[in-house]
């Protein structure tokens, strides 16, 4: 405990986000730190005198009070100086002093590492666009990694799940917080095929400051950053920049070129952003670095995309009408009742076997998963995607019906 507490001490005092990496140079280690003068700590110049009032009323009994609270919940902490710390966010300009993580980190510096991020307020061909990417990445020995928010991310986590791959998603806001209820199951899906990850203390509330910061940790875990859909103004191009500075490399996905909702992914790709157009393209850059992709296959796209009941990917995903805690799309040429027979029509796998044991009446997942014959882990995976596709609807208590 005794690294851990001045880790999370010299968090409370810097604040998140903050670079810290001076003050290890000049005191030595976050103890050091901690028992350095006030004087000597002022007379340093590398406190902000909001962080001078902290270091001098900030306890290490607040942060006793943390741990705790993460052992209770099976939480781990992870500081800056542990040895399973990554090195990949180690080695970013200003990596956070402690990761408070959920479920199981995946060795990251082993491993090809993927970060797939847009808008919330998707199109369906984004969507679509994002879950057969990420599937394909994840079948093919990727981690993928996101945010966790509507949209994009939810179809990036989505895709991996159900591809059998691991997934990382980088909150932000605190493990425990209440937020985006809607998303809730697709939180605890991650959670079993991968991991939560967040630099916000327990129960800390997302805030608009709270997702700019986080992004540096989507970027800085990864090798690579895909930025799927985004307008002029999308917090996914902050992710794209971060990457940048970090020498990640950039891709987008080409779209229209005459609506706003693709301007900035288009930007990119005029700035130099690698083209991406299939889960390939996403793999062979790496697969010198990481020798263990070579042993894995790449899904073929267009087979992908006929098991996907989409060959033309724009043509009739858009068309779908999201539920308003989820996904909006922009356009829609069928009417709902025929969208959704196509939709039903194109399930295979586990969606299909999990959609076919739904009934008009809720139903506990525990239910589902007997009649199923599937763990309950993949089936929370695949009502995920059902929910995404506007095909089931859950209720309190992870109970669900056909939709």
């Amino acid at each position: 405990m005794n690294s851990v507490i001045y880790w999370l001490w010299l968090q409370r005092v810097l604040g998140e986000g903050a670079f810290f990496k001076s003050l290890l140079a000049h005191f030595g280690t976050p103890e050091g730190v901690y028992r350095a003068a006030q004087a000597e700590r002022k007379s340093s110049g590398l406190f902000s005198s909001k962080q001078l009032e902290r270091a001098a009323s900030v306890s290490l009994d607040d942060c006793t009070k943390i741990i705790y609270q993460c052992r209770a919940h099976g939480w781990q902490i992870l500081p800056f100086d542990a040895p399973d710390y990554p090195e990949k966010l180690k080695n970013i300009y200003n990596p956070p002093c402690v990761l408070y993580i959920d479920g199981t980190l995946p060795p990251v510096d082993g491993l090809c590492t993927l970060a797939v991020v847009g808008t919330r307020k998707a199109s369906g061909y984004a969507l679509q666009v994002a879950n057969l990417l990420c599937s394909g990445a994840a079948s093919a020995g990727a981690v993928v990694i996101s945010g966790g928010a509507l949209g994009v991310d939810s179809a990036a986590h989505t895709g991996a799940i159900t591809a059998g791959g691991k997934t990382i998603c980088v909150l932000g806001c605190g493990l425990g917080a209440k937020y985006l209820y809607a998303n809730r199951q697709l939180r605890e899906s991650v959670r079993a095929n991968g991991a939560l990850v967040t630099e916000f203390p327990p129960y800390t509330q997302a805030a608009r400051f709270t997702f700019p910061m986080r992004n540096r940790i989507i970027s800085g875990l990864s090798d690579g950053v895909v930025v799927v859909e985004a307008g002029q103004k999308s917090g996914s191009l902050i992710t794209a920049r971060f990457a940048a500075e970090q020498g990640r490399d950039v891709y987008a996905v080409p779209s229209s070129i005459i609506d706003a909702q693709y301007s900035g992914t288009n930007q990119l790709l005029g700035d130099g952003a690698m083209l991406v157009t299939q889960p390939n393209d996403l793999i062979s850059p790496y697969l010198q670095r990481y020798p263990y992709l070579q042993g894995h296959e790449v899904p073929d796209f267009q087979q992908m995309l006929a098991r996907s009941g989409r060959r033309n990917a724009n043509s009739d995903f858009s068309a779908e009408s999201q539920k308003e805690t989820a996904f909006e799309n922009t356009q829609k040429s069928r009417s709902e009742n025929a969208a959704r027979a196509e939709k039903v029509q194109a399930l295979s796998g586990d969606l299909q076997a999990v959609y076919a044991q739904l009934g008009s009446d809720y139903e506990h997942v525990d239910v589902i998963s007997e009649r199923c014959h599937l763990p309950s882990g993949r089936v929370l995976s695949a009502l995920s995607i059902l929910e995404i596709q506007e095909l089931a609807l859950s209720a309190s208590g992870k109970r669900y019906k056909k939709l």
